[in-house]
């Protein structure tokens, strides 16, 4: 990919044998640049912000993986984007718990 070259590197380490990816300098750098971008925005977003990105993420993954297709990862991406979003909403109000009244409708008071 890109012109660059990539090669499986065998190791030998204490009996086993391991069989390593390693790839070229450039792409090595990319990645390591992607990495540090993507951190560095999901460190000043808000909980909720962050729970839904890692939601998201981890659902579309998850997603992918049981369904083999594109649709599967947009479908886990969805929901783990929601339950993220909730997980991480929770976490902004500490001390703060959701009831339910009588007529259904939800309520945020502290917790008891």
């Amino acid at each position: 990919m890109f012109g660059v070259a990539r090669r499986w590197v065998d190791q030998d380490f204490a009996g086993l044998r391991l069989r390593f990816f390693v790839q070229g300098e450039q792409e090595m750098i990319r990645t390591i640049v992607l990495v540090s971008a993507v951190v560095g925005a999901l460190a000043s977003c808000t909980a909720t912000e962050q729970g839904t990105a890692i939601g998201a993420g981890t659902g579309a993954v998850i997603g992918g993986a049981v369904t083999n297709s594109w649709g599967g990862a947009a479908v886990g991406a969805v929901a783990g984007g929601v339950a993220g979003a909730l997980i991480g909403q929770s976490t902004e109000r500490r001390g703060y718990c959701v009831y339910r009244d009588r007529y259904g409708r939800t309520y945020e008071a502290r917790c008891r």
